[in-house]
């Protein structure tokens, strides 16, 4: 192997890393926002899919959705303030 043909082989693999760290970068970005979809806010989420990669990844995606419990529980309030209201009505009777 000559010296040209190992620096083109060097820059191609420093050209195919950089590459794949963008790559990455852009996807746990996206993976960031789906976290924030979900409630957390952290950054950390993105940091996770980045160096960890599908294990990140299928962690923000079992994460549980912050959003969904909050109005799951503001339902839950209103309906049992809804119910003792019309006992108290009721019982006034």
């Amino acid at each position: 192997m000559n010296g040209g043909a190992f620096a083109g082989t060097v820059v191609a693999s420093v050209f195919g890393a950089i590459i794949f760290l963008v790559i990455d970068y852009l996807i746990s970005s996206e993976f960031q926002k789906i976290a924030e979809e979900k409630g957390y806010t952290d950054t950390k989420y993105k940091w996770l899919c980045f160096f960890f990669g599908i294990a990140g990844m299928l962690i923000v995606v079992a994460l549980p959705d912050l959003e969904l419990k909050n109005s799951v529980l503001d339902y839950l309030d209103l309906k049992k303030s809804v119910s003792e209201k019309s006992r108290s009505e009721q019982s006034g009777l």
